[in-house]
């Protein structure tokens, strides 16, 4: 948030927040190997989750890289569920979003906001 502030783009603050959250988020508990969801946390050099802002003034993408082929999945809707609505939230709230796989291995999961004025 303070990035985007510093950008002058308060305006998309809250939305590119929460989509950073949940990008990161779903790294942590699904691209990582189970042995890393122990708790404390530590990633291993080879095993990184990292994530990137960027501004092209008519718009502001996050990508979120981590080491795992598998790619995202939108869980089938359901009212009940206590998660899975994360890539929903990602889709409502950026202009676009996607995956693109790393010759090397691993992904980077993005998304794209508008920046209204830019």
């Amino acid at each position: 948030m303070q990035t985007l502030n510093k950008w002058g783009l308060p305006q998309v603050a809250d939305d590119v927040q929460l989509v950073v959250s949940e990008l990161v988020t779903n790294a942590l508990r699904h691209a990582l190997p189970d042995k890393r969801l122990c708790w404390p946390r530590s990633l291993a050099p080879d095993e990184p989750v990292q994530l990137r802002l960027s501004n092209q003034s008519v718009h502001v993408a996050c990508a979120v890289r981590d080491p795992s082929d598998r790619v995202p999945i939108m869980c089938p809707e359901d009212d009940f569920a206590e998660s899975g609505r994360g890539l929903f939230l990602v889709q409502e709230l950026s202009l676009t979003w996607g995956y693109t796989r790393l010759a090397e291995g691993g992904k980077i999961v993005w998304a794209v906001f508008s920046v209204p004025g830019g």
